[in-house]
């Protein structure tokens, strides 16, 4: 699979997908195994615990909705990607919306882009 700014996107649209599914077969393949996810508390998670709020029933996403993706092609082939996400759900039973800006680094393993590394920032203002 080529690493160009197309597949890259195609990745992300993916990872929504996946995301508001709970598609965890599919986030698993998405995600590699060694993933590093800071998150908008500035807790750090790997891959079983990123997954584990999906895999549980626990969260429920109801609206993803980006804006302003950048993609910024890495020298060692892989990728970079911000966006902004105004999501909505539940989170144990109890209804949240909140704005996020993410960012993400791409990798390409085993033949598949995965996400290697992100972050998670809330948007307050």
């Amino acid at each position: 699979m080529p690493m160009d700014r197309s597949s890259i996107s195609d990745a992300e649209a993916a990872l929504r997908e996946a995301m508001l599914a709970s598609d965890v077969a599919r986030l698993d393949a998405l995600i590699a195994d060694d993933l590093l996810f800071v998150d908008q508390a500035g807790a750090v998670h790997g891959k079983a615990a990123d997954l584990a709020p999906h895999r549980s029933g626990q969260l429920v996403l109801d609206r993803i909705d980006l804006s302003g993706q950048r993609i910024l092609s890495l020298p060692d082939g892989g990728a970079c990607v911000s966006v902004r996400a105004a999501l909505a759900g539940r989170y144990a039973g109890e209804p949240f919306a909140g704005t996020f800006r993410y960012m993400r680094v791409w990798v390409l393993r085993d033949g598949a882009l995965r996400v290697q590394a992100a972050q998670c920032t809330a948007i307050v203002c």
